[in-house]
């Protein structure tokens, strides 16, 4: 994704995971998914002969935007009114969807 969409990420998603309590994490994925459908076509028709880092990084920021946006709510979302007791588990089949390539590898 790049530095400029790292970054723009990580700055986000405390924020976002915060708000996700307040405005509800339904509207912070769907805001999420609409930032980075914005970002994602400006990475695909803005590239040419003459491109630059500078033609990719508002693409990018947008895209680390709404990833920022969208993945702490899901978490929340997803983790909200299980009791302390069985947290670990859940947390545990939350993570493994978001984040499939490390798990699908054969040992």
């Amino acid at each position: 994704m790049g530095t400029a969409g790292r970054r723009a990420a990580a700055a986000v998603a405390p924020v976002a995971g915060r708000l996700a309590d307040r405005v509800g994490g339904r509207v912070l994925l769907l805001a999420g998914l609409a930032v980075q459908a914005v970002g994602v076509p400006g990475v695909a028709v803005l590239p040419g002969p003459s491109s630059s880092w500078r033609t990719f990084a508002g693409p990018l920021v947008a895209i680390g935007v709404g990833m920022g946006l969208s993945i702490a709510p899901t978490t929340t979302e997803a983790m909200r009114g299980i009791t302390p007791q069985r947290a670990g588990a859940a947390s545990a089949c939350s993570t493994p969807p978001a984040r499939p390539a490390p798990h699908s590898v054969p040992r």
